[in-house]
């Protein structure tokens, strides 16, 4: 492994640029190509996220395995177990 590991999953734009690029082809100023080249999202993503009706932030990484709920179960088992 280098010394300077960077790690490669991190989204490479912003939920504003996201939001904007978004705004832009709804309202038609920008076709989805020239808004993925404006503000650095790729095309697919606008693709992706002018279907869907809520905009959230981009997750980086794996999904998690145990929902927030189910943590807590877990956590207060063990807890009670110890």
């Amino acid at each position: 492994m280098p010394r300077n590991y960077k790690r490669n999953t991190e989204p490479r734009y912003s939920l504003d640029d996201l939001k904007k690029a978004i705004d832009d082809v709804k309202t038609k100023k920008l076709s989805i190509g020239r808004a993925a080249e404006t503000y650095n999202v790729p095309k697919t993503t606008i693709n992706d996220r002018l279907k869907k009706a809520v905009i959230k932030q981009p997750r980086s990484g794996r999904k998690p395995l145990f929902t927030e709920e189910q943590e807590t179960q877990l956590v207060d088992y063990i807890i009670k177990c110890s």
